[in-house]
Order: C-alpha cells, then sequence, then structure tokens
C-alpha cells in the first residue's frame, strides 16, 4: 500500500502546504482520510489522474480536515463522476455536510453521484475502497463539553498495520493503538513530537511520520522520525521509503 501525504499543516493557513488530507492506495480504489483546504488542487495533478477514491473519512469537525470537500465533490462533478461515494464521519458532521453542500446548491440531487454517509464509530470495518481499518478515539476534544469526537485510525493492509493520530489532547490513546504497527503518522500541533517518537519506539515501531505541522515551526531533525512535507509517498512494505511526489 502506498499511502501520499498530500497536507501536512496545521489549523493555520500555510503558504507552503496545504491543510491535513492523506491518501491510502494500492492500485485499487483508493481511500481519503481527511479533506483540508487544498485537497481538490493537489488531487487535480497528473500524478493522481488514474486514482478512484471510493471512501472519505473524516476523523473530526475541525475545518483544516473538512474545508475541501466542496471542492473535490465539484471536480468529481466537472469529470462526470457517476461513481458512488462513501463518506463515514463522526456525530453530526455527516448531516451537517449534507446542509452545508445543499446551502452550495451541491444537494444530491444536484450531483452526478450518491452520496453515501455513515457515522463514524469506534470499531474495525473494511471500508467500501476495500481497505481494513480501525477507528479509535482520542482525546482531542476531551474535557470541552461539547460531545464532539475524534478519532484516530489504523490502516491494516497485508504489509503490516499504519497508524494515523488525527489530533490528539495526549499520548494516552496512541499508546494503545501503537503495539505490532509497522508505522505511524502523528500530528505534532498539540502533543511534543520528541514524546511522540520516543512513545513510538517504546512500542517498537520502525517508521515514524511527523505531520499536522504548525506555521513558523521549523522542523529539527529527530532521530527515529521523518517531517512529512506536500506530496511526500510512503510505501508500507517494511523495506520501502518515504518520498517526495
Amino acid at each position: 500500500m502506498r499511502i501520499h501525504l498530500l497536507g501536512t499543516s496545521s489549523g493555520t493557513p500555510d503558504p507552503e502546504r496545504a491543510a491535513t488530507a492523506i491518501l491510502a492506495e494500492d492500485g485499487g480504489q483508493a481511500l481519503l482520510i481527511d479533506a483540508g483546504d487544498g485537497v481538490a488542487r493537489t488531487l487535480a495533478r497528473p500524478a493522481y489522474a488514474d486514482v478512484v477514491i471510493r471512501s472519505v473519512i473524516l476523523t473530526h469537525n475541525h475545518a483544516d480536515h473538512v474545508s475541501g470537500l466542496p471542492f473535490l465533490f465539484q471536480r468529481w462533478k466537472a469529470n462526470g463522476r457517476t461513481q458512488p461515494i462513501e463518506i463515514i464521519a463522526p456525530g453530526d458532521l455527516g448531516s451537517a455536510l449534507e446542509n452545508w453542500l445543499a446551502a452550495l446548491r451541491m444537494a444530491p440531487e444536484r450531483l452526478p453521484y450518491p452520496l453515501e454517509f455513515q457515522k463514524l464509530e469506534a470499531g474495525e470495518w473494511i471500508t467500501a475502497s476495500g481497505h481494513r481499518v480501525e477507528a479509535w478515539e482520542t482525546d482531542h476534544f476531551a474535557g470541552d463539553g461539547t460531545g464532539d469526537r475524534c478519532f484516530g485510525l489504523t490502516l491494516k493492509p497485508p504489509d503490516g498495520n499504519w497508524v494515523f493520530s488525527s489530533d490528539l489532547g495526549s499520548l494516552q490513546p496512541l499508546r494503545e493503538h501503537l503495539r505490532g504497527a509497522s508505522g505511524l503518522i502523528v500530528e505534532t500541533t498539540h502533543i511534543d513530537p520528541v514524546e511522540a517518537v520516543q512513545t513510538a519506539k517504546e512500542h517498537g515501531v520502525s517508521r515514524v511520520i511527523l505531520t499536522h505541522i504548525q506555521l513558523g515551526v521549523e522542523p529539527h531533525p529527530i532521530e527515529g522520525a521523518v517531517w512529512a512535507v506536500d506530496g511526500m509517498v510512503v510505501e508500507t512494505s517494511h523495506s520501502g521509503e518515504a518520498k517526495d511526489e
């Protein structure tokens, strides 16, 4: 499986980075995880011309993880897409998105492809794109009183599990899902990246990618980890190396 880091910035707009979006593909239908600002523009590049996204998972309801969806839907409409899109989102985010799209004149009846909304809950399942995924709740919203939920994800291809932290409040929820993982893609805005890398090492994770990078932060070398850049591609095989596309 190949993991494409399409956007690697934090919630503050960055002139050098798009907002959070990760693409998982293995030659078949693709899975998009989050769809921050810039994702449609990135996917319009020739390198992604043959990628067919069947499923979209939105980890939580922050703008830097969902704001790119309308342009993505508009691009698919312009391209004449008719294949359904599965959208998996937590809580009331799915219904909020439907209302938002309707306000933007992209209600389901105006689109040439069906939108299949599913609620994101903790547990393991296979997406419509054919990817085995486990979702688990982070503490990103802990104590804010809203009842909103944020989910980390574990992708489970045959060549080894890869964990995506999404946004965190602490490392505790992440620790419970690192054992046996081959790789970790972890945010660096809300937690200490050095501590995150050390935690990964303690759990035997051999490859760590640092993302969700704050505007103005100069990535510094951390042994055992690589800082993400937009367009980075990670081969999930044990011998694969991250490279820029």
